[in-house]
């Protein structure tokens, strides 16, 4: 009977290392993972982040331009305005310099 007994208890031990064998490869197996996971993720950020500084690069360019890019355009619409305001002044020039006769001339 002692010998049965020698021979659970031993049965019991075997058993209790093969769990514990088996939990610890579990383990290993969930922090493989894990690193594994963390990893993808970190290559799907990359990949993003590359992606949107792209698309961000290639909005700038489009809208920002070069500065004598918008120096020429500022140069043109100031001129216009200049023609505009010239123009104006020449057409109510003449109606002044009646208006600055009458006045004179009526004193």
């Amino acid at each position: 009977m002692a010998a049965q007994g020698q021979a659970g208890i031993q049965k019991l031990l075997e058993a209790e290392q093969r769990a514990a064998k088996i939990v610890a490869d579990a383990r290993k197996a969930k922090s493989q993972k894990l690193r594994e996971a963390e990893t993808e993720a970190q290559r799907e950020v990359d990949s993003f982040r590359q992606k949107r500084e792209g698309a961000f690069k290639t909005f700038t360019s489009e809208h920002q331009g070069s500065t004598s890019q918008h120096t020429q355009k500022l140069k043109v619409e100031t001129d216009q305005k200049i023609a505009a305001l010239n123009q104006h002044a020449a057409g109510a020039r003449e109606k002044l310099v009646q208006q600055l006769l009458s006045y004179v001339t009526s004193v």
